[in-house]
């Protein structure tokens, strides 16, 4: 009887353990198999749609977030292409659209900036796509320098944010999934003087909130009618419950108002902003409010309404759309104007990227890690590094690599060929435990 009972709890302890691991492994999900049919049909891509509802009728027409609006054209051509990247997230292909310059296919050694464009609620790359008309005229005009668009997929209705069950991750989607697919693939400037994010409603709130959240990444942002309280009535949309699992705090604790607070020193005389907001739209007080927000913060930015409009980007668009885009491409002129120059023999060149394996402590090097830092350096006119400040990464990994960092050198800098004292932003990557 003792050894049956002594077998018994062995076998309950081993569930337990099995049960728990199992716990710990990421749940996998099966798209719709009707979403799949739609998919096949209409040739959108991805099949992990964010709906208000979870099923379609594969019988009926493709509800907003799966329709596919016809390309504009130039001169019998389209000028926006479909392209897909595979997300190693999702493990499924994920749809985008994007516009390129004309003449990009005539000058292969020229590089371009580029604006990722977030669509708004319910809506899919496809919705705004007649905006690259209005680019791709002003280009031909003369009014507007060469640049690129891509139409990103923000899973419909996810509000940019990585869902607490793993099943929308549209944040990591955009940062950390196309916007390197994008700069593998096209020519595209890599730096963050070359990268700007804008986007209306639901993207206007999603290019703020990821702008604010990396500011190391982008130069600026431009939000249409984006900005809305998150303890308002949007914390309560099924949509957002669904993402944040109920959890308010955590909506809250990403949203533009609480990480432009955060990330206000990384964000000051770095990241040029702009909010555009129609004067009869539902979320003008909340522009307002964020307009004071960043007063209040000493932040500068643009603040525009626009009347007589609504919630209507097209009218918005129309009226101060081209104009949005030379702001960015202005804030990429001013970012690069910050940057330093440095002679062909800089030991350390700008915005670089370098694989190091310092001493760290025993434990780290145990768990086989890989990761990266982004630092902020202060380099004096002589060339050496006088602080060092961490952006992101590790904090456990953080000193040590500071240390490191502390004894590079830089060439001379230089602002518009002037020796002067300048702030660089490098990454660090490093790979313990091998």
């Amino acid at each position: 009887m003792k050894n049956r009972s002594s077998l018994f709890a062995c076998c309950w302890c081993c569930l337990f353990v099995l049960s728990a691991l199992a716990a710990d492994q990421p749940r996998r999900f099966e798209p719709d198999p009707k979403v799949v049919e739609i998919a096949k049909r209409t040739g959108y891509a991805p099949v992990v749609p964010f709906p208000a509802e979870d099923t379609v009728d594969s019988a009926a027409r493709p509800p907003s977030w799966l329709q596919v609006r016809p390309f504009p054209t130039a001169e019998g051509k389209p000028i926006v292409s479909r392209a897909i990247f595979h997300s190693r997230t999702l493990d499924l292909d994920v749809g985008y659209n994007i516009f390129l310059p004309p003449g990009y296919d005539r000058d292969a050694s020229r590089r371009y900036p580029v604006i990722y464009w977030l669509h708004g609620r319910n809506e899919n790359e496809y919705t705004n796509i007649s905006q690259a008309e209005f680019a791709h005229d002003a280009i031909l005009k003369g009014q507007l320098e060469p640049l690129i668009i891509v139409f990103a997929n923000g899973l419909g209705q996810a509000f940019y944010l990585d869902s607490v069950d793993g099943r929308y991750p549209a944040e990591t989607l955009v940062v950390k999934e196309l916007i390197p697919h994008v700069d593998a693939t096209y020519r595209t400037q890599t730096t963050r003087s070359g990268r700007h994010i804008a986007g209306m409603s639901m993207g206007g709130f999603g290019c703020l909130r990821l702008a604010f959240k990396y500011p190391q990444l982008f130069s600026s942002v431009v939000s249409y009618a984006g900005v809305f309280s998150p303890q308002g009535a949007a914390a309560n949309e099924r949509n957002v419950v669904k993402v944040t699992g109920g959890d308010k705090k955590r909506f809250i604790a990403e949203s533009p108002q609480v990480l432009v607070e955060t990330n206000a020193d990384q964000i000051r005389d770095r990241l040029a902003i702009r909010i555009i907001c129609g004067s009869r739209d539902r979320f003008i007080n909340d522009a307002r409010e964020m307009n004071q927000q960043l007063a209040s913060l000493k932040i500068d930015h643009d603040y525009e309404e626009l009347s007589p409009f609504g919630h209507d980007i097209n009218g918005m668009f129309t009226r101060a759309g081209v104009e949005g885009l030379r702001f960015a491409l202005a804030a990429g002129e001013t970012a690069r104007k910050q940057a330093v120059e440095f002679d062909v023999s800089t030991n350390v060149p700008i915005g670089v990227v370098r694989m190091i394996d310092p001493t760290y402590p025993e434990p780290a090097k145990q768990a086989k890690v890989e990761g990266r830092i982004v630092l902020e350096l202060r380099v004096g006119e002589d060339g050496s590094v006088k602080e060092v400040r961490r952006l992101s990464g590790d904090p456990r990994l953080a000193d040590s690599t500071a240390e490191i960092v502390k004894n590079w050198r830089f060439d001379a800098p230089k602002i518009d060929g002037k020796p002067a004292e300048v702030n660089v932003t490098v990454e660090v990557r490093f790979r313990l435990g091998e």
